[in-house]
Order: structure tokens, then sequence, then C-alpha cells
């Protein structure tokens, strides 16, 4: 994970800015309830679904409700929505279709992307290389664009001359770099992370 990968949305966008409204740089980090999207939105619940029926329930309920008053619990209750505490957001966006510098914009602007990727072998047994010389970025020459898997993408970078996205996966913290994983960036949509990027207004 980079530095940027646990901030806030307003620290996120003065670091990565330029912004400066003054004080220590340190804002609240706020977390929402990921329960709440498997319970209440009608998205097939721990089955998958689309980023775009998760974004317009978001948006139609006027935000999701904080962690702490609906905490995870790792598989699909009734919708309990009594006496949740709601964050609220403006709306969402999304960024088109396979452009990566749009998609960096956003991610600047915005704070993290949900996309989608095609997992293949490569993602089952990914971790830190452990070879010298060999890379952590998810670099496949012929990867499918076909999206089967959800991810956030929390930062970028370039290492070795090759730029990369950070994403956040869903697969525990003893997965990849503790629950992370860089795949390349600006190489045609690598296994289809550019088809789609949703991102909040908040």
């Amino acid at each position: 994970m980079n530095r940027f990968g646990d901030m806030d949305l307003s620290e996120f966008r003065k670091k990565m800015t330029g912004l400066n409204s003054g004080g220590n740089g340190f804002g609240t980090r706020i977390q929402l309830s990921q329960q709440q999207i498997v319970d209440c939105s009608p998205n097939n619940g721990c089955s998958g679904g689309f980023f775009g029926a998760t974004f317009r329930y978001i948006k139609q309920s006027g935000g999701l409700a904080y962690e702490t008053s609906y905490p995870y619990v790792g598989t699909q209750q009734s919708c309990s929505l009594e006496s949740v505490e709601i964050g609220s957001i403006q709306g969402y966006g999304t960024t088109p279709n396979g452009n990566e510098e749009e998609m960096k914009r956003a991610l600047s602007t915005y704070g993290p992307l949900a996309v989608g990727v095609y997992v293949t072998s490569d993602f089952q047994f990914y971790g830190p290389s452990q070879r010298a010389g060999t890379s952590d970025i998810i670099d496949i020459a012929s990867c499918p664009k076909t999206i089967d898997h959800a991810i956030a993408i929390v930062g970028y970078g370039t290492e070795n001359g090759q730029d990369y996205w950070l994403v956040r996966n869903s697969w525990g913290a003893d997965w990849g770099l503790n629950g992370y994983f860089k795949i390349a960036r600006n190489k045609d949509s690598m296994c289809g992370i550019a088809t789609y990027g949703y991102y909040t207004q908040v």
C-alpha cells in the first residue's frame, strides 16, 4: 500500500492536487458500510452485481450508513436501516471507457475508484516478488478484458519505468501485498481495468 491508501477524501485531495487549507493536513477518516450494500442494494448480495446498480442505490438512498452503525458481518442478511447514521453523498460519476488518464484525474480529484478486472491465475498466486529483478506488477500479455471481479483503485505510480495502479482487493490482508496489488497502467486497459471507473461525489 502506498501512503495514500488509508486517507479520507479530503486528505487525499490535499496530497494529490496540492490543495492546502491550513491546519495539520489530517482529517477524520470516514468508513461507510459495506454490509448495507450487501443487505439492501437490489444487486445480488454476496453473489456479485454491477457497479451502476450499486451506485444508483446509494444515490437514491441518500448515502450509506457509517461502518460503526451497520458493521460488516460477511454474509447477506435482511436489510435493517433502523437506528443507523447515514453518511451522505452528492452523487457519483464514471470515467470514459478505456481512458486511463481520465481515471488518474478522477482518482486525484475524488478518491478511490470502483473498477473491475478479469481474474487469471496470476491473481490467485500473486504476492511479493521473491526473485531478484522481478516485478510485483501484474502485466499479462494477452489478458482478457471481460470483467468478473470488483476492486478499488487507491493510487498509482511508476516502478522501474513501468506505470502501475495500486489496487485494494477484497480477498483479505493475507493475500497479495497486505490485501493490495499492482497492475500495469497505460497498457491498453490491462485485464479490463479501465472498462468502468466509478467514483463518489461527496
